[in-house]
This record gives structure tokens, sequence and C-alpha cells, in this order.
């Protein structure tokens, strides 16, 4: 009976043992599966809506720091100081970059210009699906719409 007693404290210690540590990788992988890092546009980017030519427009291209396989990437727009709870857009894609058409542009300011009808201020960040959940890029910026010169 005390063999038994004994190797019932030994797999209970294990199991206390195992249960507290830490486990390092999935906590190096919850942060490596979170954009670190927006590449571009710059911050504070001005696009002046009356300047675009549309037979030569060829984009705004959005770029971001990989963070691995198995993920796909939602390029998100919210108002300018929303907090993305209910974002204004979204473009999803599975690479690190993604480029917005005139149409995508034109739509952004349309549904979100101000009441004089002259910019439109928007922040955007990117967020990773992965199998490890839905994260927010630890960086945000804004971008300006605006009919304004």
């Amino acid at each position: 009976m005390t063999l038994q007693k004994t190797l019932l404290s030994v797999f209970a210690l294990a199991a206390t043992l195992v249960s507290c540590s830490t486990d390092d990788t999935n906590s190096e992988s919850m942060s490596s599966a979170c954009v670190q890092k927006l590449e571009a546009p710059k911050n504070n980017l001005k696009v002046s809506m009356l300047l675009i030519d549309p037979n030569a427009f060829e984009g705004i291209r959005f770029e971001w720091q990989p963070v691995g396989e198995g993920v796909s990437y939602d390029l998100v727009f919210d108002k300018n100081g929303g907090d993305f709870s209910a974002p204004v857009a979204s473009f999803t894609t599975s690479e690190s970059n993604y480029t917005l058409q005139l149409e995508d542009v034109q739509k952004l300011f349309d549904e979100n210009v101000d009441q004089a009808g002259e910019s439109a201020l928007l922040d955007w960040r990117v967020y990773t699906t992965s199998n490890q959940g839905r994260l927010a890029s630890t960086e945000t910026r804004t971008m300006n719409l605006t009919t304004r010169s």
C-alpha cells in the first residue's frame, strides 16, 4: 500500500509541475502571429481625390511585415480615433500586402467623408487570423482621403 501511495504522490507531483510550466514556444508563436510592423504607405498619407487620374492610377499599396505560414490577413479601416469594433471596411488576403483599387478608394471616401464633403480621415491596421485566433497589428496608421489641396 505504501508503494501505491508513493506512486500516486509521484504522479500528482509530476502533473503539478507540468501544469505550472510556461510554454515558451506558445507565447513566442502568439506574438509572432501578430503583425509587428506596418511598412507602407507612410503614416498620415494624404491622397487628393481630385488629382487621381483613373487611367493612370495603379492603386494604393499597403504592405506589412509577414508573420509566417498558415495565416490570413485582414486590412481593416475605421474612422479616425475608432476602436475597430465596427470597422468601415475590411479586405482579406493571404499575402503580406494588398492594393486598394480606384473603386475601393472612391468607396472609402464616399462612405466616410466629413459633413463638409472634403475629407475622409481613416485609421488602418492589419489583423492576422490563424489557429491562434485573430490578432491586431501592434501599429495603427492614419490615411486622409481629401478633396482639399
